[in-house]
C-alpha cells in the first residue's frame, strides 16, 4: 500500500538553489563563475545562501553564463516562495486536493456509483485512456471527498483511504497492504493503474487470484475503485468478476469540455494566489484544441497541460503567470520535450548515457499494447544502470535520477523510482528514438525477467526452464550483445544458468538413449532368429497383437500430429514455410480438428515461398520484382547484385566483383535488364539473363547514394538515380542523361510518375520534393511538401500517377493527391521506421516495409492496414510488387520473402480515418462502421449512412439490408428499397437499461431481423411483409456480442460472453447451451445448408462446429485480431473472414487444396537451423511423414 505522502514539490526553487546547482553542474567554483561574470566571489556566495537577492540585469546574466534558458530570471524577478498548484507530469495526490478543480461532476458520479445499493458488491472503473487524468480523479477526487465523509460511514472516526497499484507482483502488492490496517478499518481502497495487472504480470492464475481476492473485498461490502487504461479493457472480459462490474459500476472517463479546462487552468492559480495574464487561458486553450466545435481537448494532453503550467508557473513575473513566459516554455505540446531536453543537455557526456539506459530501465514495451512506464527499486535501478553503461559509478547514475526527479520528469522516494507519466514516452522525441531503437532487445529482456521471476517464486522448479528454439533466441541475443554491456540481474543470470545446464543434461541423456537404442537394435538382431523360430506359436495369437499394434500407432499418430500442430502455429508468422511443412506431416499423421486447422492456417499471409542463398546473400538493402514476377534484383550489405529465377528459387546472376560496392538495384519492368548504383556514384547496367554489362557512367558523387534511389519508368526506357545534391534522369540506351533536378537536401528516395517526366524524391530534411521536365530535360524549381518528418527515405507513385505516398523516419505513410498536390491521409501502424513503399499495379494495395520486422499491406480506399506480414526474423527493407500482385519483401535476415497479396478484399470506403467499431460481411459484401456511420458498396458505389444514436456497436448485412445497433438499446434497419429514414427499432421502456447493442443479425434473405448487447435481452422482428413485425424477447446467458439465423429461420445462434447458445425462433423456451469457448464470441455464421457453424472469437480464433454432431471440426488461426464478422461463400468452399481493423480475407476451406497450396510454399531448414527451432521434433520423421518430400 503507497504511502499519500510525498516529498515537497521540487520545482519551488530559490534562486540560490538553482544557481549553486546549475554552477556545480557545469564544473565551476564559485571563483570561477566569479571571474566570468565579472563580479566578487563573496557576492555569489551571498546569493546562493539566500541572504540576497539579484538585481534582474544580473539574473539575466547568469542565466547566459550557464545557459539557463530564463530560468534563473524566472526566479529572481518572480516570488521566491510559495506553492506551484499544477502538479506537472505527475498526478494530483490526496494533499492536492486543493487544487484539482474541473472534474467535479466525475467526482459526484463516482462516489454515486459507489453509494449506489442497486450496484453493490462490485468494485466501481474507472476507464478511459493515458493521460485523461484517471489518477488524479481517484486520489485528489474521490479519496479527498471520501476523508471529508462523502461516504456513508459503518464505523466512527476519520474514513481511512487505501491506496495501491498491481505492479509485477499484484498479490504481493495487495496482501502487503492486508498486512495493515484491516479491510473492517478502511471506507475505501483504490486500486489505480489497473493495466498492470496485465501488461507486468505474466502469470494468469496470479491475476486471477488477485482479481478474485479484490472482487472478493468489494462484495464483503468494501468500496473499491479501480484506474483502468482503456485499451485494457479487453483483458478485463476473460474474467467474469471484472466483466461483471464492468456491466455494474464503470464510470467512462472522457475529455474534458471547455468549462472544465478554464476551471483547471483559472481555480488552482487563484487558490495559490496568482494571477493569470489576460489572454493566457485563451492560448493554452488554443493550443490543446478546445476551440471547436466540441469544445473538448485530446485524451493526452492534460498531462501536456498540466507539466507546461508548471514550466510557466516556474518563469511567473511577480505572481503572475504571462503569455510570453508560457511561449518560452515550449508550449503545451513543446513543453515537456523542452524541459527533458534541458535536463539532459545540462547532464555530462557520461550521465547523458547513462540517462538512456535509466529511463529505458524504466519502461515496459509493449505486445500488442501500447508501451507503459515500469516501477523499479532504487537500489536496484542503480545497479543495473551502472553496469550496463561503461565507467558509470552508483553516484553518478544516483545523481542523474536526482536531475529528472528535481524536473518532475521521474516520481523517486527512498525505495522506488518511476517515470512521472507515460506522456513523456510519446511527448519527448529523444525517449521515443531510445525505446524503438532497442526495441527488440527490451522485449526480449522483459521476456527473460518474466521467466525467471516466475521459475525463482515457483521453488526453482525444472519444467518452468528455457529449452530450444527459446533458449537458443536468449542465447544468440547475449552472444549479439557481448560488447554492448548486457546487465542481468542476479536471478536472471542463474535462471540462464540452471536453463543451460538443464539443456546439456537433456542433450547427455539423449546421446544415452540413442546408444541404447543401438545396442537395443543389435539384440534385435540377435533375438530375430529365435522369433522366427516360434513364429508358429505367435500366429494364434496374432490378431490381438495387430489390434494392440493398431492402437498403440493410432495413439503415437495423434501425438504427433497434435504436436506438429502445436510447432506449425507457433512457426507460422516468422517461419511459414517451416510451419507449412509441420502441418503437412501433422495432417498425413491424424487428420484431426487440429491438424486441418494447421493445414489450412498457412495461407493466412499468402507466404509463396523464400529467396535464400547464404554464400551469395548478406543482409537484403532492396530488391526490385519485374512486371510477370519471374525475375528479381537484389542488393545486399556486402555490396553485391543478385539476379534470380523467381520460379526455381535460383540465382541466375551474381555481380560480386565490382571496384565498388552496389547500394541499390532494380530490375527493367520486362526482367531483362539489371541496374545497380553504386557507393562511389558509378551507375551500371547489365543483361539480366547473360550477365553481360551493358553500360556504366559517373553519375553521383561519391557516397551519396542511398537505399530507394534506383528505379526504371515504366516502359523500362528510363532509369532514375539520387543523391546528395541532385537527381538524375537517364536513358537506358547508353545511360545518357537527359535531365538532371537539383536539391537542397539529400535524396533517400525516388519514384518516377508513369508520365516520364515527373520525379518525386525524399529527402532527408523530411521534404518531398516534386520536379516536373521539359522536353528539354531541364526542370522547374521543385514543388516542396511537407513529410511530417525529420527524415523520409521512400516516395512512390500508384500506376495511374492520382496519388503519392512517402514515408521515413516516424513510420507513418502519408499521401497526396497529385491533382492539387494537397494531403490525402496517412497510414499508422509501424513501430519505428518505414524504410520502403510500392503500390500494387491495381492501386488498391500499398506494401510497407519497416524497422519493425512487419510488411504491411494497406487498402488505399479505406486507408486501413489489410494485414501484417511476419515472415522476416529482421528489420525489412524493401518491397517490390509484379502486375499480378504478388510481392517480394527484402530483409536484414538475408532473404527475400515473396507473398500472394490478392486474398484480401480491398474495395471497401472511405471511413474517414476512424478505426472500425463494427463490421459485417453479407451477400452484399462488407459494411463497416466507424464512429457514428456506416459504409458500404452497393453496385460498384459506395453508399454511407449515418446513426443519430451512435456510436456504432453491432452492425449486419443481408442482400439488401443493413441493421446497425447503438447505444441505449438503440436499433435501426435500413432498406434501400424503401426510400426515407430507417426503421427504428429502438426500445420503448427503460432504454437506458439495454445499454450497448452488439450483437446484430439479419437473415441472408432479408426476412428476420434481430438484436441484442449489454442487458443480455435479445429482439427479433419479422420483415417479410416489408415492415417490421415484433417476434420474441430472450434473455441470453451474458452481453450478446454476436447473432446469427440459420438458412431455415428455425434456430438464432447467440454469443453470449463466452458461450453459444441457440434460441428457437418458433417456441417458447429460452436458449440452450451449445458450446464454451475461452474468450468472448464476436463472430457466427451458418454454412452448408444450417450443418455448420463458424464462431469467430476475440482471441483471433475461428472455430468451425458440426451442429448435428456437437463436434468442433476445425480451429483456423486468422492473424487478424479480434474476429468481426465470418460469412460463407454459397458453394461454402470458402469463408470470409473480417478482422478487428475491418479487413476481409477470404479462406479457402479445401483440404486437398490447401495441401497442394501448403506443399508449394514448405520447406525444411538445415539440421542446424531445425535443432535451433524445433529441438524436440525429430527431422527426419517429419520430412518422412510430409507428403511434400521439402529437401
Amino acid at each position: 500500500m503507497d504511502s499519500e505522502e510525498d516529498e515537497v514539490p521540487s520545482g519551488d526553487l530559490t534562486f540560490g538553489a538553482e544557481l549553486r546547482r546549475l554552477r556545480q553542474a557545469a564544473g565551476l567554483s564559485l571563483a570561477g563563475l566569479a571571474d566570468r561574470l565579472k563580479t566578487g566571489k563573496g557576492y555569489l556566495s551571498r546569493l546562493e545562501r539566500g541572504l540576497q537577492r539579484p538585481s534582474e540585469a544580473f539574473a539575466r546574466a547568469c542565466d547566459q553564463a550557464l545557459g539557463a534558458d530564463h530560468a534563473l530570471l524566472a526566479l529572481a524577478v518572480g516570488p521566491g516562495t510559495g506553492q506551484c498548484p499544477y502538479p506537472g507530469l505527475t498526478s494530483f495526490r490526496r494533499e492536492d486536493a486543493r487544487w484539482f478543480f474541473g472534474r467535479e461532476r466525475a467526482v459526484a458520479d463516482l462516489l454515486g456509483l459507489l453509494a449506489d445499493p442497486c450496484t453493490a458488491g462490485h468494485p466501481a472503473v474507472v476507464i478511459g485512456p493515458s493521460g485523461i487524468g484517471k489518477s488524479s480523479l481517484l486520489r485528489a477526487g474521490l479519496a479527498a471527498a471520501v476523508a471529508r465523509g462523502a461516504l456513508p460511514e459503518s464505523r466512527p472516526g476519520t474514513p481511512a483511504v487505501g491506496y495501491l497499484t498491481p505492479t509485477a507482483r499484484p498479490l504481493e502488492q495487495l496482501h502487503a497492504w492486508g498486512e495493515g490496517l484491516s479491510p473492517d478499518s478502511y471506507s475505501l481502497v483504490i486500486v489505480d493503474q489497473f493495466e498492470e495487472l496485465f501488461a507486468l504480470c505474466a502469470e494468469e492464475s496470479e491475476r486471477a487470484e488477485f482479481i478474485g481476492e479484490l472482487c472478493g473485498l468489494a462484495a464483503g461490502g468494501l468500496p473499491v475503485a479501480i484506474g483502468l487504461r482503456a485499451d485494457f479493457y479487453g483483458h478485463c472480459l476473460a474474467h467474469p468478476p471484472l466483466l461483471a462490474a464492468l456491466r455494474a459500476r464503470t464510470l467512462p472517463l472522457g475529455p474534458m469540455g471547455h468549462g472544465e479546462l478554464r476551471q483547471a487552468i483559472i481555480e488552482p492559480a487563484a487558490a495559490a494566489g496568482l494571477a493569470l495574464q489576460p489572454g493566457l487561458v485563451e492560448v493554452l486553450l488554443r493550443d490543446l484544441g478546445a476551440v471547436g466545435s466540441s469544445g473538448m481537448c485530446e485524451a493526452a494532453a492534460l498531462p501536456l497541460l498540466s507539466h507546461a503550467l508548471r514550466a510557466t508557473w516556474q518563469q511567473r513575473v511577480d505572481g503572475t503567470l504571462t503569455v510570453d513566459g508560457y511561449e518560452r516554455t515550449g508550449g503545451v505540446h513543446g513543453a515537456v520535450a523542452a524541459t527533458a531536453e534541458r535536463v539532459h543537455g545540462r547532464l555530462p557526456r557520461q550521465q547523458q548515457d547513462i540517462a538512456c539506459g535509466l529511463l529505458l530501465n524504466l519502461v515496459h514495451v509493449g505486445e500488442g499494447s501500447d508501451d507503459t512506464r515500469s516501477r523499479s527499486g532504487r537500489d536496484e535501478l542503480i545497479e543495473l544502470t551502472a553496469a550496463g553503461v561503461a565507467g558509470a559509478r552508483a553516484e553518478d547514475v544516483a545523481s542523474v535520477v536526482e536531475a529528472f526527479t528535481r524536473a518532475r520528469l521521474l516520481t523517486a522516494d527512498a525505495d522506488h523510482v518511476e517515470i512521472s507519466h507515460e506522456a513523456l514516452l510519446w511527448a519527448w522525441p529523444r525517449l521515443r528514438e531510445w525505446i524503438d531503437g532497442d526495441r527488440a532487445r527490451l522485449r526480449l529482456h522483459q521476456r527473460l525477467t518474466e521467466a525467471a521471476r516466475v521459475w525463482h517464486e515457483e521453488g526453482r522448479d525444472d519444467s518452468l526452464l528455457l529449452r530450444g528454439a527459446r533458449l537458443a533466441t536468449v542465447s544468440d541475443w547475449l552472444d549479439e550483445q557481448a560488447g554492448a554491456h548486457p546487465v542481468l540481474r542476479s536471478v536472471e543470470r542463474e535462471f540462464l544458468h540452471a536453463c543451460r545446464v538443464h539443456e546439456e543434461a537433456a542433450r547427455a541423456a539423449e546421446r544415452r538413449r540413442n546408444r541404447r537404442l543401438r545396442r537395443l537394435v543389435g539384440a534385435l538382431a540377435v533375438f530375430l532368429a529365435v522369433a522366427l523360430v516360434s513364429g508358429l506359436l505367435a500366429v494364434l495369437k496374432s490378431h490381438e497383437a495387430e489390434r494392440r499394434t493398431d492402437e498403440a500407432r493410432g495413439q503415437q499418430h495423434r501425438a504427433l500430429a497434435a504436436l506438429l500442430s502445436n510447432e506449425a502455429a507457433r512457426l507460422a508468422d516468422a517461419r511459414p514455410e517451416v510451419s507449412a511443412l509441420l502441418a503437412t506431416a501433422a495432417y498425413q499423421h491424424d487428420r484431426t480438428a487440429q491438424s486441418l486447422g494447421a493445414l489450412l492456417s498457412t495461407q493466412a499471409q499468402g507466404f509463396l515461398g523464400r529467396l535464400s542463398a547464404p554464400a551469395h546473400q548478406d543482409m537484403l538493402w532492396s530488391a526490385s520484382l519485374s512486371d510477370d514476377g519471374r525475375t528479381l534484383a537484389g542488393s545486399d550489405n556486402s555490396g553485391r547484385v543478385v539476379v534470380w529465377d523467381v520460379r526455381r528459387r535460383k540465382p541466375i546472376q551474381v555481380f560480386d566483383s565490382l571496384p565498388e560496392k552496389v547500394h541499390a538495384a532494380a530490375i527493367s519492368p520486362d526482367g531483362t535488364k539489371a541496374a545497380g548504383i553504386g557507393l562511389g556514384g558509378t551507375l551500371w547496367l547489365w543483361d539480366a539473363r547473360s550477365g553481360r554489362q551493358l553500360a556504366s557512367a559517373a553519375v553521383l558523387p561519391s557516397g551519396s547514394a542511398s537505399l530507394g534511389v534506383l528505379e526504371f519508368s515504366r516502359d523500362g526506357s528510363l532509369v532514375a538515380v539520387a543523391g546528395a545534391a541532385s537527381a538524375e534522369v537517364r536513358l537506358v540506351d547508353g545511360l545518357k542523361e537527359i535531365g538532371s533536378l537539383p536539391s537542397t537536401a539529400p535524396v533517400k528516395g525516388l519514384a518516377l510518375h508513369p508520365d516520364g517526366r515527373t520525379v518525386a524524391g525524399a529527402g532527408e530534411d523530411g521534404k518531398v520534393r516534386v520536379w516536373r521536365r521539359s522536353a528539354d530535360g531541364s526542370a522547374a524549381t521543385a514543388r516542396e511538401l511537407d513529410g511530417g518528418t525529420r527524415n523520409l527515405f521512400t516516395t512512390a507513385f500508384n500506376r495511374d500517377g492520382t496519388l503519392l505516398a512517402a514515408a521515413g523516419r516516424d513510420g507513418v505513410i502519408r499521401l497526396w493527391r497529385t491533382s492539387d498536390w494537397k494531403p490525402a491521409g496517412a497510414l499508422e501502424g509501424h513501430h519505428g521506421e518505414v524504410w520502403r513503399i510500392a503500390f500494387r499495379p491495381d492501386g488498391q494495395v500499398l506494401a510497407s516495409a519497416g524497422e519493425d520486422q512487419q510488411v504491411m499491406l494497406w487498402d488505399i480506399s479505406t486507408r486501413r492496414r489489410l494485414a501484417s506480414l511476419g515472415g522476416h526474423t529482421a528489420s525489412a527493407h524493401t518491397v517490390s510488387f509484379s502486375l499480378d500482385g504478388r510481392l517480394a519483401s527484402g530483409s536484414s535476415d538475408q532473404t527475400i520473402a515473396l507473398w500472394d497479396t490478392t486474398g484480401w478484399i480491398s474495395d471497401g470506403c472511405a471511413t474517414g480515418g476512424e478505426p472500425a467499431r463494427a463490421a459485417a460481411y453479407g451477400p452484399g459484401g462488407v459494411a463497416v462502421g466507424s464512429g457514428d456511420t456506416i459504409t458500404f458498396r452497393r453496385s460498384g458505389r459506395c453508399h454511407t449512412l449515418r446513426l443519430t444514436a451512435g456510436p456504432v456497436r453491432g452492425l449486419a448485412r443481408g442482400a439488401q439490408l443493413v441493421a446497425v445497433g447503438g447505444d441505449a438499446g438503440a436499433f435501426r434497419v435500413w432498406d434501400p428499397r424503401r426510400p426515407g429514414r430507417p426503421f427504428t427499432l429502438d426500445p420503448r421502456t427503460k432504454a437506458d437499461g439495454y445499454r450497448y447493442q452488439y450483437g446484430v443479425a439479419v437473415s441472408p434473405d432479408d426476412a428476420f431481423v434481430a438484436v441484442g448487447g449489454y442487458s443480455n435481452l435479445i429482439r427479433s422482428w419479422n420483415m417479410s411483409a416489408g415492415h417490421p413485425v415484433p417476434l420474441r424477447t430472450w434473455a441470453a446467458g451474458g452481453t450478446v456480442w454476436a447473432l446469427a439465423f440459420s438458412p431455415d429461420h428455425r434456430t438464432l445462434a447467440v454469443g453470449a460472453d463466452c458461450v453459444v447458445e441457440f434460441a428457437r425462433l418458433g417456441g417458447i423456451a429460452g436458449p440452450q447451451r451449445f458450446a464454451f469457448f475461452s474468450t468472448p464470441v464476436t463472430a457466427l455464421a451458418y454454412g452448408d445448408g444450417g450443418r455448420t457453424l463458424a464462431v469467430g472469437s476475440q482471441d483471433g480464433t475461428v472455430e468451425l462446429w458440426d451442429v448435428s454432431g456437437h463436434s468442433r471440426t476445425l480451429t483456423l488461426t486468422p492473424h487478424q485480431g479480434a474476429i468481426r464478422a465470418l460469412h460463407f461463400a454459397p458453394n461454402g468452399n470458402r469463408m470470409a473472414v473480417v478482422g478487428e481493423l475491418g479487413s476481409v480475407r477470404w479462406w479457402a476451406l479445401d483440404p486437398d487444396r490447401a495441401l497442394s497450396r501448403a506443399c508449394r510454399t514448405a520447406s525444411a531448414p538445415s539440421p542446424q537451423e531445425w535443432q535451433r527451432l524445433l529441438p524436440d521434433v525429430d527431422r527426419t520423421q517429419v520430412l518422412r511423414a510430409s507428403p511434400c518430400r521439402a529437401a
